[in-house]
């Protein structure tokens, strides 16, 4: 662990927070050069970014707030804080800005597809860079662990699964398979977004099983919070999925039969039925 890189007097740089600015640097500039193979303006990208930017980190903020009340329940100015009572949410952060650059894509008269196939490769290389500085500083811990290579933490004296480390492999994945995705987007022209799509299938299944490693003290029906979030993102990303793949002209279909049948079925059952003579 290397949380401080170096301090001058009163000033003290931090090597989470220097590589928390290159990691939002590094999502700007990549995000930048696929939306602009869309012949979206820079205006119009700079305008996503800035707001994206805003949104996310007021929401990772409140988030964090709002599961570790304990910690601000004695003073609500560490809220403002963050020197004091440091901590953001991770998935706040991703929900958040997905729903802004969702909105701002409909007033912007931008096709979401776009944003979202660029927000993903970018998204990737930037959380690569986070989690680098997340492992110097050892703000997120691994569970106990006692395989080779296991590390040790700062203010743990048992070592631990290198969480970061686990993630950052995740990420390589992903953007392996973006890759490979890519191409076959390209060639069988694919739907803006299915590879977006995809993306987060894959991230929700992988993650959902690093959360395993990771300590967490926040759970429901043991699951932690953060896997319920995923296997939301699991179940929306199936939904978006299956629609792209014809699922819903398929599903009508089905009803469509079996309301026909039911149909006829009922009409054969009632001229069978004895009618009641009149007159």
């Amino acid at each position: 662990m290397y949380p401080i890189l170096f301090s001058i007097g009163g000033f003290t740089l931090y090597s989470f927070s220097l590589l928390l600015v290159v990691s939002w640097s590094v999502w700007s500039f990549v995000f930048w050069k696929k939306l602009r193979k869309y012949a979206v303006s820079d205006e119009r990208i700079f305008d996503l970014m800035f707001f994206t930017t805003i949104v996310a980190f007021l929401f990772s903020r409140l988030s964090f707030v709002v599961t570790h009340v304990d910690t601000f329940v004695d003073n609500w100015l560490k809220v403002g804080a963050l020197w004091v009572a440091p901590g953001l949410s991770f998935y706040g952060a991703l929900i958040s800005g997905i729903l802004t650059l969702f909105f701002l894509a409909r007033a912007y008269k931008i096709r979401f597809g776009y944003i979202l196939d660029s927000f993903v490769m970018s998204f990737s290389f930037a959380s690569i860079v986070g989690l680098i500085g997340s492992f110097l500083d050892g703000t997120t811990v691994g569970t106990l662990s006692s395989l080779p290579w296991a590390l040790p933490y700062v203010g743990h004296l048992s070592k631990r699964h290198p969480i970061q480390v686990y993630e950052i492999l995740v990420y390589l994945l992903l953007i392996c398979l973006l890759f490979i995705l890519e191409k076959k987007s390209n060639k069988d022209h694919w739907q803006f977004g299915i590879l977006a799509a995809w993306y987060f299938f894959g991230f929700a299944i992988m993650m959902f099983g690093v959360e395993f490693f990771k300590e967490n003290d926040l759970y429901i029906h043991q699951l932690t919070i953060q896997q319920w979030i995923l296997i939301a993102i699991f179940a929306e990303s199936c939904g978006v999925l299956y629609i792209a793949c014809g699922g819903r002209q398929k599903m009508r279909s089905v009803v469509v039969f079996i309301y026909q049948n039911t149909r006829r079925f009922v009409g054969n059952l009632y001229e069978k039925l004895p009618k009641k003579r009149t007159g």
